[in-house]
């Protein structure tokens, strides 16, 4: 972890102290090279940056509804009430260059504005140990100068990253408006996931380490598409030897992927037909046909006929009340009869796969309800109650 600022060090480190995991806390300002900046400490702490308020946004604003209600305001907030000069370092130099800390397989950033500068001082990390960014992103220059999600996007495919995943936050409405006439807001930022693609690593992946920690990263945010890539890729191996820092008991998340791999490899191949299978190339272009006008006759006659008899069964009340509930009634009872022989057979004919089962041996409790969720909707292919509304269920 980094911070800037010596005096949030111990308080790291204490938030830190009863976690599992080994933290090393680092003083650094990374940026995209060795320097110095001019770093604006804001009205808020949490909105301070290398980059100042960008004014066309001061007006921006969202309503914090709690018990101390207020209206978070870009310009109240973000304003900048004091300016410090900070060194600069990389993220290549700590790493690469002064051998401080492991290169990182996972980096998250969160620097108001400035995680394009920290990506261009990782380039070499980049290209070798990181296979997974999560990073905030705004999609408005809240602050002046800063990059966009589309810079950062575009960047990270020079280094095979893939965008798998973006989160909005906190949508932001232009101005203060007046009250009773507050409306939707606008996305402004969000948490993006990039993945390295699986191919980029089999040239330069000797005993196969980095394969199964993408594998095992991909697995844990739901891409197991990816994951499976992994498994398929040239230079991916079962249980492979760590260089560096070896010890007699294999990692648990390596033992993970080894019989995770073993069983996806056992999984049937998807049995769905392509688009191609069901439609011809004509029947395809078909579908953009208007209806002819003789159809379209029939249909609206039909229409009409219908109208004239709900029409004519309204005029007569103790008909409505008698034929309504049995109408209702019968929709009901055909929707849940549906629904529950589904539920049926695919809760106790097709029980869990070995995948589903291995997730809950290592308390992958989401992942198992993902992947169950998923390989039921995948085997619906009758008519039947809504999927989406199965999958909530189950």
């Amino acid at each position: 972890m980094y911070d800037a600022d010596e005096n949030c060090l111990p308080q790291i480190m204490d938030r830190w102290k009863n976690q599992p995991s080994e933290t090393v806390v680092l003083p650094y300002c990374l940026s995209a090279q060795d320097g110095v900046c001019k770093f604006h400490l804001n009205y808020d702490p949490y909105t301070s940056s290398i980059y100042p308020l960008n004014p066309s946004y001061a007006q921006f604003y969202f309503p914090f509804l709690s018990v101390d209600g207020f209206d978070y305001t870009i310009g109240d907030t973000v304003r900048t009430m004091e300016e410090v000069q900070l060194p600069t370092t990389t993220l290549d130099s700590v790493v690469l260059d002064r051998g401080e800390v492991p290169g990182p397989d996972f980096l998250s950033i969160d620097t108001q504005g400035s995680e394009l500068d920290i990506l261009n001082g990782a380039s070499h990390l980049l290209d070798t140990t990181i296979l997974a960014v999560q990073s905030e992103v705004e999609l408005h220059p809240l602050y002046e100068g800063q990059p966009l999600f589309g810079d950062i996007c575009q960047f990270l495919t020079q280094y095979n990253f893939d965008l798998v995943d973006l989160q909005l936050n906190q949508k932001w409405n232009p101005m203060r408006g007046k009250h009773g006439f507050r409306g939707e807001g606008y996305v402004a930022d969000g948490e993006a996931l990039f993945l390295k693609r699986p191919e980029a690593l089999e040239s330069n992946n000797a005993n196969g380490v980095q394969l199964n920690k993408l594998a095992f990263i991909a697995t844990i945010f739901g891409q197991y598409e990816c994951a499976q890539q992994c498994f398929e890729s040239n230079g991916f191996e079962v249980s492979p030897a760590l260089q560096n820092g070896a010890t007699d008991q294999q990692p648990q998340y390596l033992e993970f992927i080894s019989r995770l791999a073993s069983a996806v490899a056992l999984l049937p191949q998807r049995s769905t037909p392509l688009f191609s299978d069901v439609y011809s190339y004509a029947q395809s272009q078909s579908r953009f046909q208007t209806v002819s006008p003789q159809t379209q006759t029939q249909t609206q006659t039909q229409t009409q006929t219908q109208t004239r008899f709900r029409k004519y069964v309204k005029t007569i009340r103790p008909l409505v009340f008698v034929l309504r509930p049995i109408r209702t009634g019968f929709r009901r009872f055909r929707a849940i009869s549906r629904f529950a022989m589904h539920f049926a057979y695919w809760r106790f004919i097709h029980s869990g796969s070995t995948v589903e089962s291995l997730f809950l041996e290592f308390g992958l409790k989401k992942q198992f309800r993902q992947t169950r969720r998923n390989r039921i909707l995948d085997s619906l292919t009758r008519p039947g109650p809504d999927r989406s509304s199965l999958g909530k269920f189950l």
